[in-house]
């Protein structure tokens, strides 16, 4: 009788009378919509209700279910739904609640598949999008005989909103960029990418990292909306005098291992606040010398402020005891022990901010 209804209203249909019968069409055919009685001849239609839902899971496929019973009763109902199926239905179903059900069914279907379709497009433009992102980042540092720098980007979308960079002022003077931009996505790559540019456009030739925080405020004041903001460290190495001058924009301290003391300290200045808030903001200015073995590490939040499974903090103070268990590593190695203990930290929880560090190393 439903088979008739259906073909009567121009659908085309597949009949299986056994539980074998439905994988072996299964195998040969992908239908737009299983009709499965709850009552088979070789079992249970939850049973295989559950293994046809399972297969879709794995496949990323979705094909609605209606189960049929003569059971009435909320138990059954409640099962049935449990077991994946989309709708329920009792036997014999008239014409007119069976063509409607199947109707909404299929239409659900479409709108869910054009949601994917739409899902799917928007993936590949974030990743479009993140690929032309980390084209803005260094491929490689400027070289010097006693110095080497390594760093480590992991956005958690396709497309992040962290930054990092190393400016060669002049040359005598690198400027060392960190910075994090407010949002994940596109909008958070956009301000990125023109972050970047204010960065390289005129850091060159200020040698005072207050007064570039200056200037890139008032660049990226005229730029951004509201809702956009950035926070940013920035210091100048004196290549010469091996002197750090630095200064922050609402971004949080950074760390110093110096090898002389064997200590780790925090590189902290007065915050001003971030870039985009207040066009006049000025900010504070802070040195360091930095010596043989010494070591300059410089992170956005997702570093620190990644959680494991009980939602526990990494850190700063695991961060710095790193540092100083691994007093000898190289600036790439210490970026990998980083990136590994954090992965080992964190386990499955998933990482909700991109993580982005950069280690200056003084040979």
């Amino acid at each position: 009788m439903i088979r008739r209804i259906l073909e009567s209203a121009g659908y085309r249909v597949l009949t299986a009378f056994s539980i074998a019968d439905t994988f072996a069409v299964l195998r040969e055919q992908v239908p737009d919509m299983i009709i499965l009685s709850v009552i088979m001849p070789d079992g249970h239609g939850h049973e295989v209700c559950k293994t046809i839902k399972s297969r879709m899971e794995r496949e990323d496929h979705f094909i609605p279910i209606i189960l049929l019973t003569s059971q009435n009763e909320t138990k059954y109902k409640i099962a049935g739904l449990e077991s994946g199926a989309d709708d329920y239905m009792l036997k014999p179903p008239s014409k007119q609640e069976l063509l409607a059900r199947v109707h909404v069914l299929l239409r659900n279907m479409d709108l869910q598949n054009e949601l994917r379709e739409a899902h799917d497009k928007l993936e590949r433009e974030f990743k479009i999008v993140g690929d032309i992102q980390r084209s803005f980042l260094p491929r490689e540092f400027p070289s010097h005989p006693i110095l080497k720098l390594a760093a480590c980007y992991e956005p958690s979308q396709q497309a992040g909103g962290d930054y990092y960079d190393v400016i060669e002022i002049d040359a005598n003077h690198w400027g060392l960029v960190m910075a994090d931009i407010a949002g994940h996505g596109v909008s958070a790559a956009v301000v990125m990418a023109l972050t970047q540019w204010t960065v390289k456009e005129f850091a060159r030739g200020i040698t005072s990292p207050s007064k570039a925080l200056t200037k890139f405020n008032q660049i990226l004041t005229r730029h951004l909306t509201s809702e956009h903001f950035v926070t940013m460290f920035y210091a100048v190495l004196n290549l010469q005098r091996m002197e750090l001058t630095y200064a922050s924009a609402g971004h949080g301290a950074m760390l110093f291992y110096s090898a002389a003391e064997r200590n780790v300290h925090s590189l902290k200045t007065k915050n001003g606040f971030p870039l985009k808030s207040f066009e006049g903001d000025e900010y504070d200015e802070r040195k360091e010398i930095v010596q043989a073995g010494d070591r300059i590490l410089l992170f956005t939040d997702g570093v620190v402020e990644m959680m494991d499974e009980n939602h526990v903090l990494y850190g700063i103070d695991r961060l710095s005891n790193l540092l100083l268990a691994h007093p000898n590593a190289s600036s790439t190695a210490l970026v990998d022990k980083i990136l590994d203990d954090s992965e080992s930290f964190r386990k499955k929880q998933e990482r909700f901010d991109d993580f982005t560090l950069m280690v200056v190393e003084h040979l």
